[in-house]
């Protein structure tokens, strides 16, 4: 039975696509619609009015976040190794640059701490980072 009305579904989901709609984008969201794959706008928190047929629609998180890397063992060219653990704290300002990229947000994330780990691992002796350690402190 459910087959049999199946095609009405499809048929009405279609012709919502032609239906605007809109959303309410909070003070910690912004949004970005790509308007007929070409055109990107952008803004901030307010209600947005969009049509599905014609518009991609995504909110994105502005204020201040951050992301946890799980603790990694290193070695260093020294030959020493040592245990890392890191948090980046991160905010968006602009969100056409954002929608430039190819990139899905939660990859940018991931290449963020793969350089940040990549830079420790490669440029830095376990003494240099104890001597740079020590200076951040006023030591």
């Amino acid at each position: 039975m459910n087959e049999a009305f199946a095609w009405l579904g499809q048929m009405v989901e279609w012709f919502a696509q032609f239906k605007p709609r809109w959303e309410i984008v909070t003070a910690a969201e912004g949004w970005i619609k790509w308007v007929g794959g070409k055109t990107v706008k952008t803004g901030g928190a307010g209600i947005v009015w969009y049509w599905p047929a014609r518009t991609v629609f995504k909110k994105v998180n502005v204020v201040r976040d951050s992301i946890n890397c799980n603790a990694q063992t290193l070695t260093l060219p020294s030959g020493d190794t040592m245990l890392v653990e890191a948090v980046v704290i991160y905010r968006i300002i602009d969100l056409a640059k954002l929608a430039a990229t190819s990139e899905p947000f939660s990859t940018i994330g991931d290449e963020t701490m793969g350089a940040v780990l990549y830079s420790l691992e490669t440029y830095e002796s376990w003494a240099e980072i104890r001597e740079s350690s020590k200076r951040r402190k006023g030591q």
